[in-house]
């Protein structure tokens, strides 16, 4: 059986970033998919691939007083 997993912004460490970390330690072998993902300022991975969308190429996204809600209506395209 193939594994993903999926999470909607990898940029912080709060609750639902190190419940997504535990997960990741329970499937090693899935790939990892985040619409952005900043590997300096969340949680660690361990060294594995996160495949992004086109919004991790979009300036100011990293940014930590970035607001996500701005996105909501151009994620609808991001795959």
């Amino acid at each position: 059986m193939k594994v993903a997993l999926v999470h909607d912004y990898l940029t912080q460490q709060g609750g639902a970033e190190r419940v997504f970390q535990l997960l990741c330690s329970f499937f090693p072998e899935a790939d990892i998919y985040s619409s952005i993902h900043d590997s300096k300022n969340t949680i660690e991975l361990k060294g594995r691939l996160v495949q992004t969308t086109f919004l991790q190429k979009l300036p100011g996204t990293k940014k930590k007083l970035f607001v996500y809600s701005h996105l909501f209506t151009i994620m609808l395209f991001a795959n």
